[in-house]
């Protein structure tokens, strides 16, 4: 296994356990779960090389993460909501569409706001900042 698909399986893990953590948080009244620190990726992989570069803050990787999965594990999301909600239904607060050609989850800025600051209007704020046309995303 090269080091690209072995980093980007530890950070698949690391978004796993945030998200699960953040669902406990807000639909199982379970304690706050707190920051699970970015992990170290090997740098000569194309993630350790990004992030050595860019020195993404927790925010920003859970952000990054985030959109990347779609592209690399299709049902991510989909499968997450299943636990929580095994008889299907809507969970408006985790954001989210369906896409014409996918069929998984699709997450949106709301996914975002609401996997790193659930109802915390402060912290959903402070997201929406990093997905503006301002932030190094966007450049």
């Amino acid at each position: 296994m090269n080091y690209t698909v072995a980093n980007l399986q530890s950070a698949i893990s690391w978004l796993n356990d945030i998200i699960l953590g953040c669902l406990d948080l807000n639909l199982m009244n379970a304690k706050d779960f707190g920051n699970k620190p970015v992990p170290s990726f090997n740098i000569d992989s194309n993630i350790g090389k990004f992030i050595n570069k860019y020195k993404p803050t927790h925010e920003e990787f859970v952000i990054l993460m985030i959109t990347l999965l779609p592209h690399i594990k299709p049902n991510f999301f989909s499968d997450i909501i299943s636990e929580y909600l095994p008889d299907g239904g809507d969970f408006p607060e985790f954001g989210g569409v369906k896409g014409t050609n996918h069929r998984g989850i699709l997450p949106t800025g709301e996914t975002a706001q609401f996997i790193l600051a659930g109802d915390n209007l402060e912290k959903r704020l402070e997201i929406q900042r990093i997905l503006s046309d301002e932030h190094w995303f966007a450049q």
